[in-house]
């Protein structure tokens, strides 16, 4: 069977933007219109040039005043949406003023369609009117749940992640970022490491099936007295550089378990609880290490002190802690693991270090696709002069957050095939969406940047030298194209064989999947546009047809077929039989593609792969009203592929 190409493993997850045309920048009376680009921190820079610490006053300024908007998700930037500004901001604009960027306009419906099971929310009013809205059915609920009321700061970060590691909210919402907050509980896997950066410099590293929860962390490096750090080691073990907190406010530090709290006099400890079978070959209870300065061991029996390269084992709540001669096996055991994880974060700082670069080079003029062709090659020198592209003579901008293409192309590496997938921009330098601009047509995406979080390996598109065909596009926010020519498709810089056209299919109007969670009807959607199929020899046949069916009361995926017809044959795909496709797994992995009845392929069944993201119809406001498609068709033998990308949409 044919393998989908890597590049087009890292799937979309959640992002979402709006349509309605804005007037960029600030408006006279102490207001924001959110045009297409703008982000949070985008917005403080422009306001504040140069100045952080204002910028980062801003951005918690503009957080707290614009609940409305964002609703506790900074992320969430809706455009057209109008953000209050701070009322002391004329020193700040008339030192640097930044011109309003013009936007083109559409037109909007101006009485949306009301859909049977679900309405989307009502376009943000300016954070002002604090009025409550009345709770109603459906996709305004969906749209509600989405955002947390507003939260406090990060306190800290991942910075290695060796492994299984999760991050859990107080709230028991999961996080999908690097960022670690107050009442968050960490937790490892077996064989896993991970190691934690707080805000006053504390360095922490969890072993392996360990699960710790932040009780409580308060830093302000100019208030001591606030200080506080409690931490709940429910398993597992923990190695820890302690930091300014540990340093100046030593009493108000500590880590609770089920046998001792533990206080500090020192700067690097470890513990580890060890349950019944827990640590092999030593007792249940509470172990623990001094590297350097000391703790204090309190429990029912009282107050223990413990200092440099001293080790102690504490059996129970209600028992002495008990000296040992040797450092106990099971505290620093997992420092192996570690440095592994270590050199994996080397190599992600070098990553980080050459997207440092980009963003240099990118302030001083030059467009940032060239920039990226520089410093993170697509392709090797030589290859394609990214300086000489087409892709490059257009108008880039950045892909909004959230934003989504599907693609499809036609693969050499296994055999002649294709491949197809979709790529999501969560705007980090390691997943990157760069779009431009031909003639009237907007958001062609001319360049793609994305790191596989599992191994660290680099994937991209550059549309090089290519030519753009088969431009189309829908009011709902959607367009579509196909780049034939010499395109890059690239491996870690090594240049990946592929053949005839680079398909793509675009929106920054993408349904979450916390948004489709909440939808109860169930919607056909049919084909009303997309691109050409084409084949690997480069010819072009007949528009695809593809039918999709969505019970979204169980989030069950019922059909999904296509057809594409090229230089005279016919390539079929549909869900193979008995093989049931979640919603969230369709959108995230993606649609496996076999053919159930007689063969169109001549090998045999046909085989294939469908990536699919749901958009939203904020003009007439009707949720999931559409879907991008990208499909790829395969001989079995992999003598022979098609590819394409289509938009389908409901009644």
């Amino acid at each position: 069977m044919k393998r989908h190409h890597p590049i087009l493993l890292l799937l979309t997850l959640t992002g979402t933007g709006l349509t309605t045309p804005a007037s960029a920048g600030p408006t006279p009376n102490g207001q924001w219109k959110v045009s297409p680009g703008d982000t949070l921190f985008g917005i403080a820079r422009q306001l504040a040039p140069g100045d952080r610490d204002r910028q980062r006053s801003l951005r918690r300024w503009i957080l707290e005043h614009n609940t409305t908007v964002f609703g506790g998700d900074p992320n969430h930037l809706p455009l057209g949406a109008v953000l209050r500004l701070p009322p002391d901001l004329g020193a700040t604009r008339s030192a640097a003023p930044t011109p309003p960027r013009p936007v083109a306009k559409r037109p909007v419906a101006a009485k949306p369609e009301a859909p049977a099971t679900a309405s989307l929310p009502a376009r943000p009013a300016p954070a002002a009117v604090t009025a409550k809205p009345s709770p109603t059915p459906g996709w305004q609920t969906a749209s509600a749940a989405l955002h947390k009321p507003t939260e406090p700061p990060p306190i800290g970060r991942i910075v290695i992640a060796a492994g299984d590691a999760e991050v859990v909210a107080a709230d028991g919402s999961p996080r999908t970022s690097r960022e670690i907050h107050e009442g968050d509980t960490v937790t490892t896997g077996p064989q896993s490491a991970l190691q934690l950066r707080f805000s006053d410099g504390a360095l922490m590293t969890l072993r392996p099936n360990s699960r710790l929860r932040i009780a409580r962390y308060r830093f302000d490096r100019n208030r001591p007295e606030a200080d506080a750090t409690t931490l709940e080691l429910i398993k597992g073990g923990l190695r820890t550089l302690t930091g300014v907190i540990g340093k100046r406010s030593r009493d108000r530090y500590q880590v609770q378990t089920t046998v001792a709290t533990i206080g500090i006099r020192g700067t690097h400890y470890g513990l580890r609880l060890c349950g019944p079978g827990d640590c092999p070959g030593h007792e249940p209870g509470l172990y623990g290490a001094v590297a350097d300065g000391a703790i204090v061991v309190r429990n029912r029996k009282g107050e223990f002190r413990f200092g440099n390269d001293e080790y102690f084992h504490l059996k129970a709540a209600d028992a002495r802690p008990r000296g040992l001669i040797r450092p106990p096996g099971v505290i620093f055991d997992a420092d192996r693991g570690l440095r592994r994880a270590q050199a994996r974060l080397r190599r992600e700082a070098d990553r980080h270090r050459k997207a440092g670069l980009i963003r240099q080079i990118a302030r001083r003029g030059h467009p940032e696709a060239l920039a990226i062709a520089r410093l993170l090659p697509l392709a090797r020198p030589g290859v394609v002069r990214a300086d000489q592209s087409q892709a490059n003579n257009l108008s880039m901008k950045r892909a909004p957050y959230g934003a989504v293409t599907v693609a499809a192309f036609n693969d050499l590496s296994n055999g002649v095939g294709s491949a197809g997938g979709a790529i999501r921009d969560n705007g980090t330098p390691d997943q990157v969406i760069l779009l431009g601009r031909q003639g009237p047509v907007e958001n062609i995406p001319v360049m793609v940047r994305m790191t596989d979080p599992l191994t660290g390996d680099v994937y991209g598109f550059a549309a090089g030298q290519a030519e753009l065909r088969d431009i189309g596009g829908h009011p709902m926010g959607v367009n579509w194209g196909r780049w034939n020519g010499p395109f890059v498709v690239a491996e870690n810089g090594t240049p990946a064989p592929h053949a005839g056209s680079f398909h793509y299919a675009y929106s920054p109007n993408i349904a979450t999947l916390n948004q489709l969670s909440q939808l109860t009807a169930t919607f056909n959607y049919a084909t009303v546009g997309g691109t050409p199929a084409t084949d690997h020899a480069g010819n072009v046949g007949a528009v695809g047809d593809a039918n999709l069916s969505v019970d979204f009361s169980t989030q069950t995926i019922t059909l999904y077929n296509v057809t594409a017809t090229v230089n005279g044959k016919t390539y079929y795909g549909e869900i193979p039989v008995g093989l049931n496709i979640s919603v969230p797994e369709a959108v995230v992995q993606g649609i496996p593609l076999t053919e159930n009845t007689t063969p169109t392929c001549i090998s045999g069944p046909c085989t294939g792969f469908a990536s699919i993201s749901f958009v939203n119809d904020y003009a007439n406001g009707r949720p999931a009203a559409g879907v991008i498609n990208g499909y790829s068709i395969n001989e079995p033998d992999g003598s022979a592929g098609v590819s394409g990308v289509l938009f389908l949409t409901r009644p």
